[in-house]
């Protein structure tokens, strides 16, 4: 613990990167104050599966990757929980010369990916409140020079958000930022977000106010979880019951669990189920296209293109879940209110932007 106060007292240039333990633990208020303190550049895990960081915080940068100019330039890296596995095409590591401190809840996670400089083990509050104090004793004080950079750098990355946001408010297909600017409106940012969309999920880190990061429930990218989005939802929804959850979910991913619909009509919960109706198992289906040269026809012989539809209203009627067809960005405000007042579940079948995985695709690409 000396050591790790001394190495982040004497940085220059230090990255905290943040992963499910911080919220999980109730240590995202320690967190926020070592970063200030510092003057960090904060990042969430190459694949979120919790936000571990208000989002909105000056000093979030978004997700980690080696690819990003303050991680090739930090001098250390401050990893809490993260065992940097990731499923995105740009690189984890190396990230330069920094040394690398990592926290892990045991001792076994302090190496699956990478062999850190200096490795703790502990409970991420205990361990995060006492590292605060080490470094308030010692006076720590983050560059300012640095904290300048890092400000500057995240507020360029929120406007290049905030403007592919503001393009195309009003196409059909729904674009997924509007989805999410209104789900905002309607909800408040007091709902909890499920997030198994993938092609929707970097808008969903981007532009969502995740001031309270215990909001958000996504996939982690330690296994593949087809279908866990509904069953996760119902679990997330009967635990916090005082509480809205909205679950944004993929047509493809949906049909794996489709079924657990009629969980949520057996319990009664009050889940907003919201189908992302965009031509099938679209992510797959754009990577073999785009990446290994599929025909349009090879993907619907193989099952990925969504041919047949699937009338994803009339399956949850069917299951007893109350269902919307939503085909414009004018029908969702109303739809969303709808599922709002009601005080069963309800499954909005929304006709979105496929060409949203291009996004996606660049996103995770950085």
């Amino acid at each position: 613990m000396a050591e790790a106060a001394r190495i982040l007292a004497a940085s220059a240039r230090p990255v905290i990167v943040v992963v499910g333990d911080v919220p999980q633990c109730g240590a995202v208020g320690e967190a926020v104050a070592i970063a200030e303190m510092l003057g960090a550049a904060v990042f969430g895990e190459p694949y979120f599966a919790h936000m571990g960081f208000p989002n909105t915080h000056r000093l979030f940068a978004g997700r980690f990757t080696a690819n990003d100019e303050l991680v090739r330039r930090a001098d250390a890296i401050l990893a809490l929980g993260v065992e940097f596995t990731s499923q995105s095409p740009s690189p984890v590591f190396p990230a330069g010369d920094a040394k690398l401190i990592v926290l892990a809840a045991e001792a076994v996670a302090l190496g699956k990916q990478v062999w850190p400089d200096l490795g703790l083990v502990g409970h991420a509050k205990a361990t995060l409140a006492a590292l605060r104090a080490m470094l308030e004793k010692s006076g720590a004080k983050g560059s300012a020079a640095w904290t300048g950079e890092v400000e500057g750098h995240c507020a360029e990355l929120r406007s290049l958000a905030e403007s592919e946001a503001r393009r195309g408010w009003d196409d059909t297909p729904v674009r997924i930022p509007r989805l999410i600017g209104e789900i905002e409106a309607v909800f408040g940012t007091d709902a909890l977000i499920v997030d198994h969309a993938t092609t929707a999920s970097a808008h969903i880190w981007q532009l969502c106010d995740f001031s309270n990061p215990q909001r958000y429930f996504g996939l982690s990218a330690r296994a593949s979880a087809q279908g866990w989005g509904v069953p996760a939802s119902i679990g997330v929804q009967i635990a916090r019951p005082e509480q809205r959850v909205v679950a944004i979910v993929g047509d493809g991913g949906f049909m794996f669990t489709s079924t657990a619909l009629y969980a949520a009509a057996q319990w009664q919960t009050r889940n907003v189920f919201i189908v992302l109706r965009n031509g099938g198992w679209h992510d797959i289906a754009y990577l073999v296209k785009e990446k290994m040269g599929w025909s349009a026809e090879e993907a619907v012989a193989f099952g990925i293109a969504g041919q047949p539809q699937i009338d994803y209203a009339g399956l949850a009627k069917s299951l007893a879940v109350e269902s919307l067809r939503v085909d414009s960005a004018e029908q969702l405000p109303a739809a969303l209110a709808h599922a709002r007042a009601c005080m069963g579940s309800v499954l909005i079948d929304l006709k979105s932007d496929p060409k949203k995985i291009e996004y996606y695709v660049s996103y995770m690409s950085r």
